[in-house]
């Protein structure tokens, strides 16, 4: 069998009680109970008897394979240090250690800063950092700037330049991320600085720029890992966040999920919750997201094998967890059972002693497998030992029922794809290269957008490119508003062959002399006779 077993944890949130150093022991205390964990067994009941609902009663836990956080390790973006940011010559961010409350995230956390006061967990693979809606804005978790509260400076980036003040500790996170996960790697007054991360995510793991920059109205800084039996996603405050001028990561994420198939476990986690505090309708609420962004996301999720939706920001764990939401199709992207439902998981926040721990489980030669979460809190806050509460919960793993393409629709858009409703699902490019097919050709940004179905009788079992001399006005036009005349994506459909089970794109600047890995038919080149990029449908079929 493949298990993975982690811990996800939510809202260390430094400073947001009076008491700092107090709060900060509680979580040094929380870090010595997830030190323990690998040298126990699971239980077979909580704290008051009750049997636990999880099939792996007894079995022994293990060292888990990592720890995620879903957002908020600060109350106040890390807050600031003066001194530290105004020595210009010392003090690059590749070695910035950032202000008061970020460095005590440091010390409970990252190993190149220990403290003799303070315990870091150990025995509990890597931690995998998650920012929330505190460490981006002011003290209130609000969507306005700092105003006021800020240092009076901005951020200095690698090349002397500086941001806005009110955006300082919004650079000061990401570039903690950065340090944590990706490290850095750049030319600085002629000098070469080239820092290690302390837990570190590869490249291609991880939507940010390889040589380390903390410029998040550039990258997402969204990442994938790779756990065995499942993926996890870590979204930061949620999925399609493109606040204060922030990318996405959309994009990113349906490359992503589509490289890896619909059949794939997934975990999300991510600092909103699903549930609580989603405001009504496109407004957004001051601390929250809004059901239309919750609904768009839900949607780019549908054709997926999710298995959790994991988040923070609410600080108390409800008895009755894991909370089912219905998932939307409101643009008939996707034939499904209309009753599917997503799981919702909230362990209650790090500060008051909470965590939970997952184990999934699949056989390695595929077929069904197991799912199993329970939850910890401390029985008297402040104190040790962690007792298990509530009553655990377990979900048997079948294997997803087959998807397929019943048919492609072209979107045409006056604006770069990023957080766009019309595009929950695309043909992404499967070196991460652009999907718009217009690229480098000007005109409308022209995307594929594959319909599916789970009813295999709709599916499609071909396709091609048509480039006729006159218009089909009955067709979306690939080069739409750029030259190349007209071309056009045929479908075919042949009950007697095998239906298409995921469609994507492949571009190249040298020609493609043979079908890349893992495919089994490709289209001609959507570009010929126009020159650019050559650029391919490529396909699974049936097995």
């Amino acid at each position: 069998m493949d298990i993975a077993t982690f811990i996800l944890l939510a809202d260390p949130q430094i400073g947001w009680e009076d008491d700092t150093k107090a709060q900060v022991q509680k979580l040094s205390k929380l870090n010595e109970a997830l030190s323990f964990l690998s040298s126990q067994s699971y239980p077979a009941t909580n704290e008051k008897g009750d049997q636990l609902d999880i099939t792996c009663k007894g079995l022994p836990i293990g060292q888990p394979a990592g720890v995620f956080i879903a957002g908020d390790l600060t109350n106040y973006g890390g807050h600031y240090n003066f001194s530290e940011q105004s020595n210009l010559v010392k003090y690059h961010p590749h070695n910035y250690s950032g202000g008061d409350i970020l460095q005590d995230i440091q010390a409970l956390y990252d190993p190149w800063h220990p403290r003799e006061d303070v315990t870091q967990p150990s025995g509990c693979g890597k931690i995998y950092f998650g920012l929330g809606n505190h460490d981006f804005v002011g003290g209130d978790g609000s969507t306005n700037q700092w105003g006021d509260d800020n240092p009076g400076f901005g951020w200095r980036g690698f090349d002397d330049k500086y941001s806005k003040p009110g955006d300082f500790y919004r650079y000061q996170m990401w570039n903690f991320i950065n340090q944590m996960h990706r490290g850095y790697h750049q030319k600085v007054n002629l000098r070469w600085y080239d820092r290690t991360p302390r837990f570190e995510i590869p490249a291609d793991a991880i939507d940010c720029n390889p040589n380390g920059t903390f410029w998040w109205g550039d990258n997402s800084f969204n990442y994938v890992i790779d756990l065995g039996p499942v993926d996890v996603y870590q979204l930061h405050c949620y999925g399609g966040d493109n606040d204060h001028g922030r990318k996405s990561g959309l994009d990113w994420l349906k490359r992503k999920l589509a490289a890896k198939g619909y059949a794939r476990p997934v975990v999300i986690v991510q600092h909103f919750s699903f549930f609580t505090w989603v405001n009504k309708g496109s407004d957004r609420a001051k601390w929250d997201w809004c059901e239309n962004q919750r609904d768009n996301f839900l949607e780019v999720l549908a054709p997926y094998n999710i298995i959790a939706l994991c988040n923070g920001h609410i600080h108390d764990t409800e008895p009755k967890w894991p909370r089912a939401i219905t998932v939307p199709n409101a643009r008939g992207t996707f034939d499904i059972d209309p009753k599917k439902v997503l799981y919702e998981f909230r362990p209650g926040s790090a500060m008051h002693q909470k965590f939970a721990l997952f184990r999934v489980e699949t056989p390695k030669g595929g077929g069904p497998g197991s799912f199993n979460v329970i939850f910890y809190s401390a029985a008297v806050e402040g104190q040790i030992p962690i007792t298990w509460t509530w009553k655990g919960w377990n979900k048997s793993l079948s294997v997803p029922a087959p998807i397929y393409v019943r048919d492609i629709v072209v979107i045409c858009m006056d604006h770069e794809d990023d957080v766009s409703p019309d595009l929950p699902t695309k043909c992404t490019e499967i070196s991460g290269k652009s999907s718009d097919i217009n690229k480098g050709f000007g005109g409308k940004y022209v995307y594929i957008r594959p319909l599916l179905t789970m009813d295999r009788s709709k599916a499609i079992s071909s396709l091609s490119i048509f480039r006729p001399k006159t218009e089909d006005k009955a067709r979306v036009n690939l080069a739409t508003g750029a030259k190349g005349g007209f071309r056009y994506v045929n479908v075919y459909r042949d009950a007697n062959l095998r239906p298409v089970t995921r469609l994507l794109l492949l571009r190249s600047d040298k020609k493609v002399t043979q079908l890349p890995n893992g495919f089994n038919e490709i289209s001609t080149d959507i570009n010929e006779g126009r020159g650019g990029d050559f650029l391919h449908l490529v396909w699974n079929l049936e097995y």
